[in-house]
């Protein structure tokens, strides 16, 4: 890394790894064992091509797959590239032009702070416009330079510590093994470290760009500040101070069109090792931001998306490198945005903290989401039994052949070895149902003496980032074969891919978790490949709607979880006797996301073996059971409710004095009324999933009926809130009754206070009857406006003033309800006043005359 330090720097990398290489160790004197690695395509990979018709025939016994009309010899595919379009991998390992041919550069990297510095413009030089985007020989060029610097260089001490430790995680293996073990794994350990280092320096790198282009808003600097051009990042560009947000993202194309209009936005690189540097403004990284990070048919080698995505399963360290200065260079630029520059006066090598503060490590974690469901909590749980106890990681590695291509084997082995055994001291280690804490081959045992293992902070982000990386393109080549789509296993010019995330946009691309292909006709044979409930399990961790939902891809890769990733990195780069002073536990939902995932690639290996294994797993976070938990608490609550009504004497007391009060709003009120038994019908035939027992399997059809109420309620948001709003007030109201009727049995007023107590409390109970009514005919309002949209999907679709109607009676009764609930406790006048209106409206109306009609039908 340095030459100068370099003594110190090596003693930093030994100390902060110790305790993850006497891990691994333990790992392979536990006979671990590592196959060699074959730079060909799985097993599993060749079956599923293979029964594929032509035109992909895939050659027997060679490494050639013949794509369309042209083949596609072996030779053209490179080891680590083999999902890799080959004019994409030339573009990738495209050697930089030697420096006369390619004149005098334009930029220059600083050896000592590892920053991007631009030469003074001279006569003849070649100049780029911050539209433009840099040729790839010139790219590979500054590549190689910030290679040379990173570990070659001479950087000081004064390095970030967020970038030093990404050097650390690079060199892990390295590090933790003694030089006398240079057998194959070690090799194949090395090479994978390289690329999760790059994962993670990618991400850091969008959260980079990401951070200047929203720094950069109106007042941030002298001149007025810089207006955000592009409508689309103005509308998505929103505080990211909520750490669960994982929706709304920029694209990456969008901001670096951003920044090459931020001119302003400068840092002077001028010091006393250089002199003479001209002053470099954002605007002028665009061009290599677009060639590293673009698309092919931009002129990109969209080395982020590659990566991010799984299709690589090595990297040049030179890309690396290169994702390092740049994230160095873009933050000197924003520290010099911010008037915040610390250390020296040319820029300094702070690191941005501020613009990643909302969530620091010292804040009480909020707990986790995953842990509120039955259904996840138990595969969560599952998931921390597997990553406890040795033998069920080996069992787990060894099924994982069935799904993992042999190309990125290395990379499951360097996150089962090296990154899984840092998370195992953070889990609780009380005993659960069916655990032992004392099983011999857990982790709990190697832990138990040691004094240096649990001081290293748990890298569960970055464990989280790899096998998001592994699961996903896993599961593509899965898809591919059962789909009989074997182009689509690979990353190809121009073409969109086959994603395990962004539902958003599966009109562009097809979702491979997604229960229909893209054509919204043809189903997804991967289902019943995996299971139903495996199914379940990766749409609730990658693809969910729900807020509660942790969609771990996008959350890894886009910014929500990089608090926890520069920790992690940081705390590799720390020394070691600092690491004691505060152990440091990851965040629990990403803790539980991690064993959510390892349970779900259980089950699916598991599948795909032939084996069973008991998990009565169903969805939890999709519309459809955000939707069908309301209902079911809604029913509960009212049938509680009801029962109150009937049998409690105080409460029958306190309606009747309101109907004697308020005759003609009771009276008006009356044809609100819906029996529970009507609400249960109606919920159970447009939510036919809502039949199935708890402990009943998860089926494929039931997979493919719940995606239709899933579209139904996707195209009427309004519904879903209704019934969650509803759900809330009856519970609220509910709670208020039963404590109140203990007040008044309990309560023997002797005084005004307690006689005025006694009053108030008798007036809320007194509108029993109204709220049980009204709540009631919210919900079914919000029932039977599903049913025109849901006729939508038909052919004989019912004509557009219906649907309209419905949609405002539910977004009408969303505001009356709203209104209703807030005033019961403080104005019960107001909340009996909202009711009126709402009695009022033209579509509430017309719900209640239809409401008649379908009672003298069934009557």
């Amino acid at each position: 890394m340095a030459k100068g330090n370099g003594s110190k720097n090596i003693r930093i990398l030994l100390a902060s790894s110790a305790a993850i290489a006497n891990s691994f160790n333990y790992y392979e004197s536990q006979r671990y064992r590592c196959a060699t690695y074959r730079p060909t395509m799985s097993s599993h990979s060749r079956a599923a091509v293979e029964s594929v018709a032509p035109p992909a025939v895939m050659d027997s016994g060679k490494n050639s797959l013949e794509l369309g009309d042209r083949k596609v010899s072996s030779i053209e595919f490179v080891e680590g590239y083999e999902y890799v379009h080959p004019d994409i991998t030339a573009m990738i390992l495209t050697k930089a032009s030697q420096k006369e041919s390619r004149g005098p550069s334009l930029f220059v990297v600083d050896t000592s702070t590892l920053k991007l510095q631009r030469e003074p413009k001279r006569q003849g030089d070649v100049q780029y416009s911050p539209a433009d985007i840099m040729p790839m020989d010139l790219l590979a060029g500054l590549a190689d330079e910030c290679d040379h610097a990173v570990f070659d260089g001479t950087a000081d001490e004064h390095i970030p510590q967020k970038i030093f430790g990404l050097v650390c995680l690079a060199k892990l293996p390295t590090i933790s093994r003694p030089k006398e073990h240079t057998d194959g794994t070690f090799k194949e350990m090395h090479k994978s470290s390289m690329l999760v280092a790059s994962m993670v320096a990618l991400n850091l790198l969008e959260s980079s760009i990401r951070c200047l282009v929203l720094e950069s808003r109106p007042g941030n600097n002298k001149d007025g500040g810089f207006a955000i051009k592009s409508s689309k990042i103005a509308r998505r560009c929103t505080n990211n101070n909520d750490c669960r947000n994982t929706r709304g993202a920029p694209l990456l194309s969008l901001l670096i069109e951003e920044m090459s209009n931020l001119d302003h936005v400068t840092f002077d690189p001028t010091s006393s090792t250089f002199p003479n540097r001209a002053v470099l403004s954002a605007s002028e990284l665009a061009p290599i931001l677009r060639a590293l990070l673009l698309p092919t048919k931009s002129g990109g080698i969209n080395i982020r998306n590659l990566v991010s995505h799984g299709f690589l399963s090595t990297i040049e360290r030179r890309w690396f490198s290169l994702t390092l200065v740049l994230i160095q260079t873009l933050d000197c630029l924003l520290l010099s945005n911010e008037k915040a520059v610390r250390g020296d006066s040319d820029g300094g090598s702070g690191e941005v903290d501020s613009a990643m503060s909302s969530k620091t490590v010292d804040q009480d974690p909020i707990p986790s989401s995953l842990a509120k469901y039955h259904s996840m909590a138990r595969e969560v749980q599952y998931g921390k039994n597997i990553l406890r106890s040795l033998s069920s990681m080996q069992e787990l590695e060894e099924r994982s052949r069935k799904i993992v291509p042999s190309s990125h084997m290395p990379l499951l082995r360097f996150g089962f070895h090296l990154l899984a055994p840092t998370i195992q001291p953070t889990l609780r280690s009380t005993k659960q149902s069916g655990e032992s804490t004392e099983d011999p081959t857990s982790f709990n045992q190697k832990y138990k003496d040691s004094t240096t293992a649990p001081s290293i902070p748990p890298l569960t982000a970055i464990f989280t980032t790899l096998m998001c990386y592994i699961l996903e393109h896993s599961l593509r080549i899965l898809w591919c074969g059962a789909n009989r789509r074997p182009d689509d296993c690979f990353a190809r010019p121009s073409e969109y891919y086959v994603t395990l995330d962004g539902h958003g946009q599966r009109l562009k691309h097809d979702v491979m978790i997604f229960p229909y292909l893209g054509n919204e006709k043809t189903r997804n044979e991967m289902i019943h490949a995996i299971g139903a409930e495996s199914c379940a399990m990766l749409s609730d961790l990658f693809a969910a709607p729900s807020a509660e939902a942790p969609n771990i891809r996008s959350a890894v890769c886009h910014g929500t979880w990089d608090v926890e990733l520069v920790r992690e990195v940081k705390g590799l780069a720390q020394p070691f006797e600092k690491s004691l002073d505060r152990p440091v536990k990851s965040d629990p939902l990403l803790v539980d996301s991690i064993c959510a995932m390892l349970s779900c690639l259980d089950l699916v290996t598991l599948s795909l073996s032939g084996q069973t294994r008991i998990s009565s797993y169903r969805p939890v976070f999709t519309y459809t059971a955000m939707a069908t938990r309301a209902l079911d608490r809604i029913v509960y609550d009212l049938d509680e409710l009801d029962a109150l009504i009937s049998n409690n004497n105080s409460i029958g007391d306190c309606i009747r004095a309101m109907e004697l009060q308020q005759p003609k709003l009771c009276v008006d009120l009356s044809p609100l009324k819906v029996d529970l038994k009507v609400l249960r019908e109606m919920a159970f035939d447009l939510f036919p999933t809502m039949k199935k027992k708890n402990d009943e399997i998860w089926g494929v059809e039931d997979t493919f009926c719940e995606h239709q109420t899933n579209l139904n309620l996707s195209g009427n948001i309004v519904v879903l809130t209704l019934l969650s709003d509803a759900s809330h007030a009856i519970e609220t109201y509910l709670n208020g009754v039963k404590e109140r009727v203990d007040i008044m049995l309990s309560m023997q007023p002797s005084s005004t206070k307690d006689r005025r107590t006694l009053k108030t409390t008798a007036r809320f109970c007194s509108v029993a009857m109204i709220a049980r009514d009204f709540y009631t005919f919210t919900v079914y309002v919000a029932l039977v406006s599903m049913k025109p949209c849901q006729d939508l999907l038909n052919d004989d679709a019912p004509n557009k003033k219906s649907r309209s109607d419905f949609v405002k009676a539910s977004e009408r009764s969303r505001m009356a309800l709203s209104t209703f609930d807030s005033n019961l406790t403080t104005n019960l006048d107001r909340s009996l006043k909202a009711l009126q209106q709402y009695l009022q409206g033209k579509a509430v109306k017309k719900v209640v005359l239809e409401k008649k009609e379908l009672e003298k039908f069934r009557s």
